[in-house]
């Protein structure tokens, strides 16, 4: 299926997924590290470069990776929620990283759960 698909970044998510898929998380960090793109916004779905280190390293066991990278695409979701305050689809896609960054602040105050 890879094979068939033109060359560029819907190539590059594909690919991402299915290796993650096959538990290629070298392959995945490797592939990553040479995007030339941070972020792929498709009708099925949302890619953000730092989510995806967060996911690769969520697998690989390694918590502090994991938390630095979904803090990372936290920040720059937040930003994008606040400038665009009207769009809902900007508001659920910002949703997961926040939930992986669990234990920072709410607004209110209250740390959140993980």
């Amino acid at each position: 299926m890879l094979k068939t698909l033109p060359p560029g970044r819907v190539a590059d998510y594909v690919w991402i997924i299915v290796a993650m898929g096959d538990r290629n998380y070298k392959a995945v960090l490797d592939k990553l590290g040479s995007l030339s793109f941070d972020t792929l916004e498709l009708q099925t779905g949302y890619f953000h470069k730092d989510l995806a280190y967060a996911g690769v390293y969520n697998a690989l066991k390694e918590p502090s990776a994991m938390k630095s990278h979904a803090d990372l695409a936290r920040v720059a979701l937040e930003k994008t929620v606040s400038e665009h305050p009207d769009d809902p689809a900007i508001i659920l896609r910002s949703a997961m990283p926040m939930l992986i960054s669990a234990g920072k602040r709410r607004p209110s105050g209250r740390e959140t759960r993980p």
